[in-house]
């Protein structure tokens, strides 16, 4: 909106690298369904940009289980220096995205729910593994959080649910899963103790003007 406002003709991708300066969150969300990030190592940034993935339709509903809120000790920003500077595991956590980023990027191409899964929630554990051994230790979970990730794998393991989780730099938990399973695990998350809100969310469009 503001490039427009301005009268600047931007690429998506010149857009990408200009919301990189908010987050990688917005700079992927200049393009819709998935989108791919490039972690750059230019010093101006420029080569921090998303991509689309056009190769790929794997219709995801995300359901969020918000824990009870409350400011976090540590922000995101700040937690993540104090990890790469203090923590053991930083430099094996970030050899492992790379390895998972192609993992993930192929299960989405062949439709391998598992392999997904799979990967999904172990990047998520490492990177909260990784925070927990700084010194001192950053531990974002909270009792709400371990409870709902055991509902979602006993959702996956014992009632055959297409269900998988990821947790960002907070207490709260956020469930992948087919369109058709969404109800099925909002119920199971409404009903932990600490859950004070459900969100569900379909796959986001690409930015855009209206």
């Amino acid at each position: 909106a503001a490039s427009a406002v301005y009268g600047h003709n931007h690429s998506k991708r010149d857009l990408s690298i200009l919301a990189r300066r908010g987050s990688g969150s917005a700079a992927r969300s200049i393009f819709g369904q998935y989108a791919l990030m490039n972690a750059g190592v230019q010093s101006d940034g420029l080569d921090a940009y998303a991509e689309p993935l056009l190769d790929t339709e794997f219709p995801l509903c995300a359901v969020i289980a918000v824990a009870k809120a409350g400011p976090k000790d540590i922000g995101s920003t700040e937690g993540m220096r104090h990890t790469h500077e203090t923590s053991p595991y930083h430099k094996p956590w970030i050899e492992l995205v790379s390895r998972d980023l192609l993992t993930v990027r192929t299960a989405l191409q062949n439709d391998d729910f598992m392999t997904l899964a799979e990967c999904v929630e172990g990047n998520c554990l490492a990177m909260h593994a990784n925070a927990m051994a700084s010194r001192p230790g950053i531990i974002y979970f909270s009792g709400t959080t371990l409870d709902a990730i055991s509902a979602v794998r006993n959702l996956r393991v014992h009632r055959g649910v297409e269900v998988f989780f990821t947790i960002d730099a907070g207490p709260h938990v956020v469930a992948f899963t087919r369109p058709s399973s969404v109800d099925e695990v909002a119920k199971a998350l409404s009903q932990i103790p600490g859950v004070t809100q459900i969100i569900r969310s379909e796959m986001g469009d690409a930015a855009h003007l209206t």
